[in-house]
């Protein structure tokens, strides 16, 4: 009713877009998975950033097709409807994946600072 896009099963980007759903998801339970042993931490923040930069830059993508395509799948909404039903919901998936990030960079970056520091030391 409100995304018409997912109506046809045969689109090659719903398909596309569900198997990179499913990277992201292994992605993600390996980040948890790898971040229940202290040390592989590190590690495990690697994982978790290359999964939020994909949900992020999936979620980018999919907006942009469908500006790009003078929403040929979200166009027949009212202003009210676009908002509730399809902007806030799929920004969600930008602005989260967004804060994840620059939180996951900066604890990163702090990691890298601190085992540089240790070696010149």
């Amino acid at each position: 009713m409100h995304d018409k896009r997912y109506g046809d099963l045969t689109d090659p980007f719903v398909v596309a877009q569900s198997v990179v759903n499913l990277v992201e998801l292994a992605l993600g339970v390996y980040a948890v998975i790898l971040h229940m042993t202290p040390r592989n931490r590190p590690t495990a923040m690697i994982f978790a950033l290359v999964a939020s930069v994909m949900t992020w830059s999936k979620t980018v993508i999919y907006f942009t097709i469908e500006y790009c395509g003078e929403m040929n799948y979200t166009g027949h909404n009212n202003g009210f409807e676009f908002m509730v039903f399809f902007f806030l919901p799929s920004f969600v998936w930008i602005l989260m994946p967004m804060l994840a990030t620059f939180s996951i960079s900066s604890r990163l970056t702090a990691v890298a600072h601190q085992a540089l520091g240790s070696k010149t030391k």
